[in-house]
C-alpha cells in the first residue's frame, strides 16, 4: 500500500500549490447558500417545524451537505473515460498496479486540500453567519458521524468509478453525465433533504444506496436517527459497497475484453 499512500501525498503537494484556485472553487459553491439561509429563515418566521426539521437544523442540514458535496459527491472521473478512450490505459495496465487504487488515491489526494480549505471556511461562515448552527448533544453522534462519512467517501468513489468505466462500452458519456450531475444530488439528499419529498418519491430515495452519500450522515449529525437505525443503515451500506465492488469487478473484466489501445 506504500505506493498508493505515496500517489496520495503527491497529489496533495501538487494541488496544495493551487490554494487559491480551491478557495474561488469554494467560495462559488458556498455564496449561494447565502440565499438559501435567508429563504429557510423566512419561511421558519410562520412555521416551527418542517418533518422533524427546526430552523437550526434546516439550516445546518444545508451547510453540512455545501461542505460535503464534494467529499461525498459521484461526478463521472473525465481522466478515466480519456485513459480508456485514447488508449492511456495501458500505460497503467503494465504497471504494478491496480488501477481502481490508483484512482482512489489520486481523488483523495486531490479531494483533501478541498475539504481542508472548505471546512476553514465554513467555520467562518458558521461564526459570523449562522450562529445557531446545530451541535450534536450526544458524544457519540460526532464519532458516528465520522464513521458514516468514511463510508460515503467509499461509496462515492465506487459509483464515480463504475460510472467512468461505462467509457468501454459508450463512446458519448453525456447521458450518463446527465444522471450523475442532475439525478443522484437530488436522490442523495444535495436539493432538499428527502423527508420533504412526496412520501413515495421520499421512501424510494431512501431504499436507493445514493441516501448514504449524504442524507444519511447528515440525519445522524442531526440526531435525528436511533442508534439502532444508525446501525442498521451501517450494515446496508456496506452490503452495498460489498456489492459495487463485486459489480465493479465484472465490469472490469468485460470492459478490458473490449478495450483495444487505440492512440495509446
Amino acid at each position: 500500500m506504500g505506493k498508493y499512500r505515496k500517489i496520495i501525498y503527491n497529489v496533495i503537494q501538487e494541488t496544495s500549490a493551487y490554494r487559491l484556485n480551491h478557495l474561488i472553487s469554494f467560495l462559488c459553491v458556498a455564496i449561494p447558500l447565502l440565499a438559501i439561509i435567508f429563504l429557510w429563515r423566512t419561511v421558519y418566521q410562520s412555521i416551527p417545524s418542517i418533518k422533524g426539521y427546526n430552523e437550526a437544523m434546516m439550516i445546518t442540514y444545508y451547510i453540512l451537505s455545501t461542505w460535503l458535496g464534494d467529499l461525498t459527491g459521484v461526478v463521472l472521473w473525465w481522466e478515466i473515460t480519456s485513459d480508456i478512450r485514447d488508449g492511456n490505459l495501458s500505460n497503467y495496465l503494465l504497471r504494478p498496479l491496480s488501477y481502481q487504487l490508483y484512482f482512489f488515491s489520486t481523488r483523495l489526494g486531490a479531494n483533501i486540500p478541498y475539504s481542508l480549505i472548505g471546512a476553514g471556511i465554513t467555520i467562518i461562515f458558521i461564526i459570523f453567519l449562522a450562529p445557531d448552527f446545530y451541535i450534536p448533544s450526544n458524544p457519540l453522534t460526532i464519532p458516528l458521524f465520522l464513521i458514516s462519512l468514511l463510508l460515503a467517501m467509499l461509496l462515492a468513489l465506487q459509483f464515480t468509478y463504475l460510472f467512468s468505466l461505462s467509457a468501454f462500452w459508450l463512446e458519448e458519456s453525456s447521458s450518463v453525465n446527465l444522471f450523475v450531475d442532475i439525478f443522484i444530488p437530488l436522490m442523495a439528499g444535495n436539493l432538499l433533504p428527502l423527508d420533504l419529498f412526496p412520501t413515495f418519491i421520499s421512501r424510494l430515495f431512501k431504499a436507493l444506496p445514493f441516501n448514504y452519500l449524504l442524507y444519511f450522515p447528515i440525519d445522524i449529525y442531526l440526531e435525528r436517527l436511533p442508534f439502532s437505525s444508525i446501525f442498521r443503515g451501517f450494515l446496508v451500506e456496506m452490503v452495498w459497497i460489498a456489492f459495487l465492488q463485486l459489480l465493479i469487478a465484472v465490469v472490469w473484466r468485460r470492459g478490458i475484453r473490449r478495450y483495444t489501445a487505440v492512440g495509446g
